[in-house]
């Protein structure tokens, strides 16, 4: 009788800190995967253990909120894609300049619609996004010091929908702006 019930105590402090357990913010101490303006992988920095950034997450109530707002993006003639993942480059990338975007995956010639909101490190909305992605070619996003800063980190949250298949992929992944005489404001 003991055992048993300090094993439900256990489980029981396990279970709510888990469920306590925040989602890391973009910063310093969260990790970031460094890639070149071609997206080759060129390092990372901060605490990359368990990291699920760029590839597929299941989302909290809160991040599921920022993917929230209106769009006028049909899903009509999409389709789902074989995805694993979202690649975003250069990281860090200038103020004032674009982030390139691409979806891992091996399907060709395939048009999915794509959902992104870009947050700051408090959680507010900086930039949201919706549009038809064709597999294979890449996007770009402005980073104007009209809406960004230098020397911020930022993460996005991306949901992929298809006609039939809503929010079949959803994931999210961090990125660093610096100034644009500075490229390494990481380090």
């Amino acid at each position: 009788m003991k055992f048993s019930v300090k094993l439900f105590c256990l489980l029981s402090v396990f279970l709510i800190l888990n469920a306590c357990k925040k989602d890391p913010q973009p910063g310093p101490d969260a990790c970031l995967k460094l890639y070149d303006t071609a997206g080759s992988a060129i390092g990372s920095t901060g605490d990359c253990s368990n990291d699920e950034s760029w590839g597929e997450s299941t989302f909290t109530a809160q991040q599921t909120s920022f993917l929230s707002f209106t769009d006028n993006v049909s899903t009509t003639g999409t389709q789902e894609i074989n995805v694993t993942g979202v690649q975003a480059y250069p990281i860090p990338v200038q103020l004032n300049s674009v982030l390139n975007f691409t979806l891992t995956t091996t399907d060709t010639n395939k048009s999915t619609k794509v959902k992104m909101a870009i947050v700051d490190s408090n959680n507010d909305i900086v930039d949201e996004i919706a549009l038809t992605r064709v597999t294979g070619v890449p996007w770009q996003i402005n980073l104007p010091d009209s809406r960004y800063k230098a020397e911020e980190y930022y993460r996005v949250y991306y949901q992929l929908s298809a006609d039939g298949s809503p929010n079949y992929f959803e994931g999210y992944g961090d990125f660093l702006v610096c100034g644009s005489t500075n490229t390494n404001c990481y380090e």
